[in-house]
């Protein structure tokens, strides 16, 4: 296999996360250790530049467990965000933790000024355009994470996909 040294993640929003994105609850927990466990994976096969959007749910496990393993590892955080203020309509504790994210990333790059229509699909391809692998969670036929698949397959990238599923540990297409 190609090595691998730039990877992506897209996943949904915490109501479309297992148990509605509650970090304390078991499906959530599996989920959470399968992503570190992966990022940690292909940190060991030489992925070195990790690209995340910087949404809520999925996105935010995915820095959080770059930054993790990042401690350990010559790994990098790359932020593409949509649009300047995409945290202002979140709450207290979800805004100082995307702070404390943006902090930490070895890059922060916003695409957009302000919100426009269209804005966060932009991100999804400027994600999948800068990686050989896309990491995903997707247990819905529509929306931005499915979009960001398929562009993604469009593309030629490998796929992992997690499943917070007790008997499934990710499946390769």
């Amino acid at each position: 296999m190609a090595l691998l040294t730039s990877c992506c993640f897209t996943g949904h929003r915490p109501k479309d996360l297992p148990e509605g994105g509650n970090r304390d609850k078991p499906a959530a927990r599996r989920l959470i250790l399968r992503l570190k466990e992966t990022v940690e994976q292909l940190s060991a096969q030489g992925t070195q530049d990790f690209y995340c959007g910087g949404a809520l749910g999925f996105d935010t496990w995915a820095a959080q467990a770059v930054l993790e393993q990042r401690d350990r590892a010559p790994i990098r955080l790359h932020l593409i965000l949509p649009y300047w203020g995409q945290e202002s309509a979140w709450g207290p504790s979800d805004q100082a933790e995307y702070q404390r994210i943006l902090r930490a990333a070895n890059e922060v790059r916003i695409l957009s000024e302000r919100y426009y229509p269209g804005c966060m699909q932009a991100r999804n391809r400027a994600l999948v355009d800068r990686a050989a692998c896309v990491i995903g969670y997707c247990v819905k036929k529509g929306g931005g994470t499915a979009y960001t698949l398929a562009y993604a397959r469009q593309q030629g990238r490998r796929i992992i996909l997690l499943s917070a599923m007790e008997d499934q540990l990710e499946m390769n297409f």
